[in-house]
């Protein structure tokens, strides 16, 4: 699809607006030149083909450089990507799915209506420390009784198979608060006046009927002060 490329090109284009300290979570990382730059770490996941992780390194900081002989170790790739702050991608996405739907005659849609997904899972997470410390899994219990677990949830458009927005909490935080969190969460990206959203039984409450009417009321009244 045209369009697509169009969107995703644009974003390559403006990806310096992205290579910025704000997303390294270190005082001393890429302070000193070297063969991966703050900007080669953050672009390598989005040029990454699935191939093994050093020949993949390998090629891509040879593209970066323009230098074939160059080579990097799969070590010397992670140690570097560690420093990243994964909110780079986040706002990278949020700006993608914004251009996107600023288009909503160029996206499939059903009657002119956008068709939204909800649901979650709890999966199982690394059991390391910090894993367990972000989740608020107890340290000073059997792991038997408190294993290494989140809940993941998605919010996807159903017609155009994008995710608009995800988050991973505590498996304790309820479907219903995931949902009201992406109904925040997409308020400014979607028209959700224009949006059909779906949801199991799981999700029978009336403070997200409420919240859901709230925040189209809440759009219609902007775009009609914004027409006067």
């Amino acid at each position: 699809m045209m369009f697509l490329r169009e969107v995703f090109s644009n974003l390559f284009d403006s990806f310096n607006n992205f290579v910025d300290y704000k997303y390294v979570n270190s005082d001393v990382a890429f302070s000193r030149s070297g063969k991966v730059s703050l900007a080669s770490a953050i672009k390598f996941p989005l040029c990454n083909t699935k191939k093994t992780t050093s020949i993949e390194a390998s090629r891509f900081i040879r593209r970066e450089l323009g230098d074939n002989s160059v080579t990097i170790t799969k070590a010397g790739m992670l140690d570097r990507m560690q420093y990243i702050d994964p909110q780079v991608y986040i706002d990278m996405n949020d700006v993608a799915v914004k251009e996107l739907y600023s288009y909503p005659e160029k996206m499939a849609s059903f009657k002119g209506f956008f068709v939204t997904a909800t649901d979650t899972s709890v999966i199982e997470i690394p059991n390391h420390k910090i894993t367990r410390k972000e989740m608020e899994i107890p340290e000073n219990t059997e792991f038997k009784t408190h294993k290494s677990s989140a809940r993941i949830s998605c919010m996807i458009d159903a017609k155009n198979d994008f995710v608009l927005s995800s988050s991973i909490t505590n498996k304790y935080v309820s479907e219903l608060d995931h949902a009201l969190i992406h109904l925040d969460d997409v308020k400014n990206k979607i028209d959700l006046s224009k949006t059909i959203t779906n949801y199991d039984r799981g999700y029978n409450a009336t403070e997200l009927m409420l919240k859901t009417i709230t925040i189209r009321i809440i759009l219609h009244n902007k775009r009609t002060k914004d027409n006067i």
